[in-house]
């Protein structure tokens, strides 16, 4: 991700708050929110936990009645799990673009894959949609 905001200097504009008598906690707070990648991954996994509560997107379930996951953070990497459906996917990128509104990241679209496991027909289609690439994972059968 990029910030979109990188030309912005905090430091001025945490000095013209200060200056227009807003308070420190909410000055910090606000420093919080734009310099911890804490705020980002929160935002993501609220908007997809909410979406998948609603049964707007399906997630993955392993087992009937187990636990639903929509996807998984690491540091500033994420791995969003759908079906395969055009309508999946652009559910998605409302996601992602409500994402990049949000927290002021822009995503970098040369750097989303999308990887099938079980609808290698269907892939091509849906990076087109997304408009990514497509990986494929590296799995060795002994």
């Amino acid at each position: 991700m990029e910030k979109a905001f990188d030309n912005v200097s905090w430091n001025s504009l945490f000095y013209i708050l200060k200056k227009n008598v807003f308070g420190d906690r909410w000055i910090k707070w606000i420093s919080w929110c734009v310099t911890q990648a804490q705020f980002s991954i929160l935002v993501l996994s609220m908007l997809m936990n909410d979406v998948v509560a609603s049964n707007t997107l399906s997630g993955f379930q392993v087992v009937d009645e187990g636990t639903i996951t929509s996807h998984q953070q690491f540091v500033d990497d994420t791995i969003v799990l759908l079906n395969a459906s055009k309508a999946e996917v652009r559910i998605l990128l409302i996601i992602l673009m409500m994402f990049e509104v949000l927290t002021g990241l822009k995503l970098n679209l040369k750097k989303i894959a999308m990887t099938s496991i079980g609808a290698d027909d269907l892939v091509q289609d849906l990076s087109l949609e997304l408009g990514c690439k497509i990986d494929s994972l590296l799995i060795t059968y002994l």
